[in-house]
């Protein structure tokens, strides 16, 4: 369709057009073609939430419950909460 813009929903792969009733910010930022596609992707995220990371600070989906230590997730990656180990060692052995 020439002057109609569209886009391809990263679920289902089916084109979608805009209408009329789409607001040029609401177009800019809708990825699906339906509610049923978004939820249907998005449903792998269900019972997490957005956490930023202790060690490098940057904001990640953790899950939403207590792991089987008793604590919840902390770090991004189990990199960085091996990296967090290593400074507080160290910085537990410049104390003593």
């Amino acid at each position: 369709m020439d002057g109609v813009e569209s886009k391809i929903c990263p679920e289902c792969g089916k084109e979608f057009f805009r209408t009329p009733e789409d607001k040029i910010q609401s177009w800019k930022v809708r990825k699906y073609c339906c509610k049923e596609c978004s939820d249907k992707h998005n449903r792998h995220l269900k019972g997490r939430v957005l956490r930023i990371c202790e060690n490098c600070g940057k904001e990640y989906m953790a899950r939403d419950f207590l792991t089987s230590t008793g604590c919840y997730q902390r770090f991004c990656t189990v990199e960085c909460q091996h990296e967090a180990a290593r400074k507080r060692k160290q910085a537990f052995q410049e104390r003593c």
